[in-house]
């Protein structure tokens, strides 16, 4: 123990003698370490999603592919109701399932007494998915919570909102103003790290009869989770599910869709990390992209690196200095293993002091950190036994790493060969240095690149004609009571003074996903199913938007038949239906007679118009088929437009008519801007990270060439003297220290940007509607790295040209 005291007390002295190379090299790793550091809690709170659950490795998603044409293939997460029963019954594989059902008519009406509060998460079960799940009990029963029609579970903070510290067991509660129900269960608040999020859970038999839900006819509105046996392999199952055929069992007006639907099972380990591509996944707003959390470990380990590279930069660099004191060492007795230990202790030292200082960073930087780059509510910067442990193991590792290569090099030489000053590996030590500055500015222009795509193409996007007007647009969900009355609203908004226009939309509004219907038309083959995406209009829709017709006319107050069996479509589907003309066609849809119920076939209609296309999703995917229809039942939402000077203030008098409207219903709206905005959120969260770790990636580098500079100098100093009395100018001695770094930084260049342009063109790619992989943003990377580097290297070499020759010939 005294030995280990006794290098960490060699190492202190040699620290504080040289002070400028321990500053540089404790900043550039508080710099690495500490993006390290803001990540790994990102990185592991997305990793550790649904683990808490005993059942984590045997639970399964069941999920539908569709390939229909007319259609782009998707994926979404709801399934028929008869799916959980039918795979249990037939396959042992599955050991249990369980159902859910999300409320699909937004916020519910929850009443206690006189209290009344809103609430997003309601959603319908069954006992079987405390089965499944670990979410724990404080009262009640899990085997019983839901067996009776009019049970109620809640969560502690639903059950404190409404009854404070007292008692929810047994009390009633009303929803939306008629349906009561009793409190059976209270569960803990479910984890911030679980995909499955509600507040209220009422049973599926009371909302349907179970013979109604496990119908074939039901319509794939379920989310279905399998329990699978201990060992079962879930491909194998799929593989066994597909083989058995059992989709072959439902018709749609005697049209088998067995053809155009498939199973898959998602393993609950892949569910929030793998589903961005996943529709209708309402139970998991929170879900990530597997890509960019690569990406942020990717730039995470970068950093690192490069701090690293510094590290072993400068301690090689240092060899000439250092070689004396390891001759003496050896001659005195010392003998490579403690020389070695020596080296790492230092390297250890000076990661422990790193790491305080990174944690003082990011506490600096804390606001806008959470501003601009955390992206969960849960994610912690510091505190947890996990994350200390982490920091513990990042500190030791990085100074063992760091130090490791230099320990061994500067212990090699033979003590006669550096008490007579020949050097120590000179030229070996040099070719190293080398590629090691290629290697990091390498990695510094790899990011530089990508973050200036990734801005690009989030400008770009936000730059893009939609097709339809935007600005000032907000949607409000109308309650049941209001729904019939869409006219007096209208009427009333419109009177406030503050709104420029309003129309209605269905049960997926414009900004949040537009649902898929079955269609018919004109020239259809027999046996043949098609989907497209549908919305629910009225009059104002398509002139509110500012939505081009291109063929036949928009829908209208003034022809009554409008309301039954007429349909505009977009260009897309006129093309996907090879219509030249598509005015006049027969075309109809297909609806359900409620949610969960089966499909009703609706009587033939025909197509009055044509719109010019719009992107109503994000522009990650084509424009789809997309078919409108006049029908006042369906109407949901009002969007509403308010007008330019009343931006700030206009809700404030919306929120006073709405409650003359409907006093039961609280006021609650969102933005258009907003939710488009928010399709983008993780692209947004990926170039806010990237640029920012970029600019640290590029400081560290620029510290540890501004090192290795000083230390040119320092080892030229004699040269640099000889060369001002011969008359030598400043500008040349400049020359002569950076045009080995500038080289060295060309070639960092040319092997960065190939590696930048394959990964941009990947990412890219996921984009449907996308900017152009430019000459000139690799260029601009180019010059930027060179640029700073020349003003870094500059700096050092300005200082050392500029010193008092007379000094200098005195060196030594």
């Amino acid at each position: 123990m005294s030995m280990l005291g006794n290098y960490f007390k060699v190492a202190l002295r040699n620290l504080l003698r040289h002070k400028v190379y321990s500053a540089i090299n404790i900043l550039s790793l508080a710099l690495g370490m500490a993006g390290c550091m803001i990540i790994a809690p990102q990185v592991i709170y997305h990793f550790s999603f649904d683990r808490f659950n005993h059942n984590y490795d045997r639970i399964c998603r069941v999920l539908l592919h569709l390939d229909f044409p007319g259609q782009i293939p998707t994926t979404n997460c709801g399934s028929f109701g008869w799916v959980g029963r039918d795979l249990k019954r037939e396959f042992p594989e599955v050991e249990n399932f369980a159902r859910i059902y999300y409320n699909p008519d937004g916020a519910v009406k929850v009443r206690v007494g006189e209290k009344e509060i809103e609430s997003w998460s309601f959603c319908y079960s069954e006992n079987s998915l405390f089965d499944l799940f670990s979410f724990p009990f404080e009262e009640g029963d899990p085997a019983s919570a839901l067996s009776e029609p009019t049970s109620l579970v809640l969560t502690r903070r639903m059950a404190t909102r409404l009854f404070g510290d007292s008692a929810a067991m047994g009390r009633t509660v009303t929803l939306n103003g008629s349906e009561e129900f009793k409190v059976t269960g209270v569960l803990k608040d479910l984890p911030g790290n679980s995909h499955l999020h509600f507040d209220l859970l009422a049973p599926l038999t009371s909302r349907w009869p179970l013979e109604t839900l496990e119908s074939y006819r039901a319509l794939p509105d379920f989310y279905t989770y399998l329990l699978l046996a201990p060992g079962a392999d879930s491909r194998a199952l799929e593989r066994k599910i597909s083989a058995a055929g059992l989709l072959n069992k439902i018709q749609i007006h005697g049209v088998s869709i067995s053809g155009g639907i498939r199973f898959e099972l998602q393993p609950l380990s892949r569910v929030h990390l793998y589903s961005s591509h996943i529709e209708y996944d309402n139970l998991h707003w929170r879900k990530a992209d597997i890509t960019y959390t690569l990406i942020f470990i990717a730039v995470a380990l970068l950093m690192l690196v490069v701090a690293c590279i510094n590290f072993i930069n400068l301690a090689t660099a240092r060899s000439a200095q250092r070689s004396r004191e390891v001759g003496v060492r050896k001659v005195v007795g010392a003998n490579r293993s403690q020389l070695v230990r020596q080296f790492l202790c230092e390297s250890v030292l000076v990661s422990l002091v790193a790491v305080l200082a990174a944690q003082v960073l990011i506490e600096l930087s804390r606001p806008l950190l959470e501003d601009n780059l955390i992206s969960g509510p849960d994610i912690p910067f510091t505190g947890g036994w996990s994350l200390f442990l982490l920091m513990t193991l990042v500190t030791v590792g990085v100074g063992l790493l760091a130090g490791w290569y230099p320990a061994l090099f500067l212990s090699l030489p033979r003590p006669q060969e550096v008490l007579k000053g020949s050097g120590v590996g000179k030229v070996k030590g040099l070719l190293l240095r080398r590629a090691l500055v290629v290697v990091q500015f390498a990695a510094a222009i790899f990011l530089i690149v990508c973050s200036l795509f990734i801005l690009k193409q989030l400008r770009w996007v936000r730059s893009q004609n939609l097709g339809y007007d935007r600005t000032g647009v907000l949607t409000v969900q109308m309650s049941p009571a209001l729904r019939p009355r869409y006219e007096s609203v209208r009427s009333e908004l419109l009177a406030t003074g503050v709104v420029e226009g309003v129309c209605a939309a269905g049960i997926s509004p414009l900004g949040k996903g537009i649902a898929g219907a079955i269609m018919h038309f004109e020239g259809q083959n027999p046996g043949e199913l098609w989907l497209t995406r549908y919305i629910s209009v009225d009059p104002a829709f398509i002139p509110f938007f500012g939505l081009q017709i291109t063929e036949g006319r928009a829908f209208s107050d003034e022809m009554g038949a409008d309301t039954s069996g007429v349909y505009v479509i977009n260009e897309t589907l006129k093309k996907k239906l090879g219509w030249d003309k598509a005015v006049g066609k027969t075309f109809w849809l297909d609806s359900k007679a409620g949610a969960g119920l089966g499909y009703i076939k609706t009587e033939p209609g025909r197509v009055i118009g044509v719109v010019k296309d719009f992107h109503f999703n994000s522009l990650h995917t084509p424009i789809e088929p997309l078919a409108m229809v006049y029908r006042p039942s369906d109407f949901y939402y009002v969007q509403l437009r308010l007008k330019p000077e009343h931006m700030s203030d206009g809700t404030e008098f919306l929120e006073r008519t709405w409650k003359r409207l409907d006093p039961a219903s609280a006021f609650s709206y969102w933005r258009l801007d907003g939710d488009l905005e928010w399709q983008y959120n993780d692209d947004r969260l990926a170039g806010q990270m990237v640029t920012g770790f970029t600019v640290l990636c590029v400081l560290i580098a620029c510290l540890g060439l501004l090192g290795l500079v000083a230390m040119a100098a320092e080892r030229r100093t004699k040269e640099i003297g000889v060369r001002k009395v011969l008359g030598a100018s400043v500008g040349d001695i400049i020359l002569l220290l950076s045009r080995e770094f500038l080289a060295l930084l060309g070639v960092a260049i040319l092997i960065a940007w190939p590696a930048a342009w394959w990964v941009m063109r990947r990412w890219l790619e996921s984009f449907a509607y996308r900017t152009s992989l430019d000459w000139w943003t690799f260029a601009l990377a180019g010059v930027i790295a060179l640029a700073v580097a020349a003003a870094t290297v500059s700096f050092q070499a300005t200082r050392a040209a500029s010193a008092d020759p007379v000094r200098s010939l005195r060196y030594e």
